[in-house]
């Protein structure tokens, strides 16, 4: 059976299942049939639209419907936000930027406190407003919502298109639908779409319930700062930015950091969070500061070397010209630049040779110090095959080649 059958089929199911349908059996099946053109998602998208009440001619509704998937979603959009009002609008607007973009699924209870969150209210408190209820979640957000895994209540979309629709930019739209309001305002830009979800998060960071086993706060708990991270270096590199960094500051460095055992400096190093560290912190703070195993902020900045994590050397840069020891050492008497060939492997070389450049232009930068395991710089990405890493250590001055107190030979 091809799949123009099984479409037929499928209409005729859903039509015979609607007794307001069914009258118009055979105009509803072939219409919908012919338009569809082999697509499920279209024919399931027009079948919703009629089942929704509306005293226009079925011959006229029919007539009207728009041909294609995005076409759908537009007139979806806008026939939601003609039915409701601007809180409505707003609620829908976050749902869909937060289940376009969250990093793990949304629940619905979590959803529910993102939607009562206002940005930048540092008084945010769960026991002190109204949640909406999931049927008004479902109401603002018509047939491109629901939920799945009932026994934990979490949001998706009803298909991948929907997503796809959302993330497309505004010129893809139709041309009645580009300065829509209910329509054009529902699209998803991904950077602002981090900055809105961190400085959600970190609003909600400032309530006393964000540090109970909370169903609520879970989402923001863990991934708050991978969403900030995801933000542009720069004060006004989004129209949030500035907002959110000195919120996030004052969270930092406030007392209700709970969660994190770290010194804030040392969680925005390894969150790669470079405005925290570049201008969104108290005047006077050490940027020498140590963390665990006595750390440097450099080690912190280069704890992950992944070529899909940007930031590194916006953040190494920013380190650097706070100041900081080169130089120092952590327990195991490893230098940053000791500890960033450590961690390299071949995928991260062409990242690892731009981060030595910088800390070799610090002109005391010890090159050929040897830690508490008898390794040094040259000797370790010797041994690691780091074939331009070691041209450019050696090129540098760096003549002292040990490895597990061996000298380490390059390899034939």
């Amino acid at each position: 059976m091809d799949v123009t059958s099984d479409i037929a089929l499928f209409i005729t199911k859903r039509v015979e299942d609607n007794e307001s349908l069914l009258i118009h059996r055979e105009k509803i099946i072939d219409t919908v049939n012919k338009n569809s053109e082999g697509m499920f998602r279209y024919a399931a998208l027009v079948l919703e639209e009629l089942e929704i009440y509306s005293p226009q001619k079925i011959s006229e509704r029919l007539r009207t419907m728009p041909k294609g998937i995005s076409s759908m979603y537009e007139l979806i959009l806008r026939r939601l936000g003609a039915n409701g009002n601007e809180e409505d609008l707003q609620m829908r607007k976050r749902i869909l930027l937060w289940i376009a973009m969250a990093f793990s699924p949304i629940k619905v209870e979590e959803m529910q406190s993102a939607c009562a969150t206002i940005d930048g209210d540092k008084t945010f408190d769960l026991e002190d407003v109204i949640l909406p209820t999931m049927q008004q979640i479902f109401t603002a957000c018509g047939s491109l919502v629901e939920v799945f895994l009932d026994n934990k209540n979490y949001l998706r979309f009803t298909h991948r298109t929907v997503k796809e629709f959302l993330l497309q930019p505004k010129e893809k739209l139709s041309s009645d639908s580009r300065d829509d309001p209910y329509v054009a305002s529902c699209l998803v830009d991904e950077t602002i779409a981090h900055a809105s979800m961190a400085l959600t998060c970190v609003t909600q960071l400032f309530s006393k319930q964000a540090d109970a086993d909370d169903g609520n706060f879970s989402y923001l708990r863990r991934w708050w700062d991978f969403h900030a991270a995801k933000v542009p270096p720069g004060r006004h590199a989004t129209p949030l930015s500035e907002q959110l960094w000195n919120l996030a500051k004052d969270f930092l460095w406030g007392d209700n950091m709970k969660y994190s055992k770290l010194d804030p400096l040392h969680l925005a190093a390894e969150s790669r969070l470079v405005d925290i560290l570049d201008w969104a912190h108290p005047p006077g703070v050490d940027f020498n500061v140590r963390g665990q195993e006595y750390f440097t902020l450099l080690m912190s900045a280069m704890l992950v070397l992944d070529h899909t994590h940007h930031n590194l050397l916006k953040l190494v840069e920013v380190v650097l010209k706070k100041d900081v020891d080169v130089n120092a050492k952590n327990v195991y008497g490893m230098t940053a630049l000791i500890w960033l060939l450590d961690n390299a492997c071949g995928d991260e070389e062409s990242q690892v040779v731009q981060v030595i450049r910088l800390l070799c232009a610090k002109d005391d930068c010890e090159l050929d110090h040897v830690d508490c395991d008898g390794r040094s710089a040259l000797g370790i990405a010797r041994y690691r095959q780091l074939s331009s890493s070691v041209q450019l250590l050696q090129k540098k001055g760096a003549r002292v080649a040990m490895y597990k107190w061996k000298e380490e030979p390059w390899p034939q």
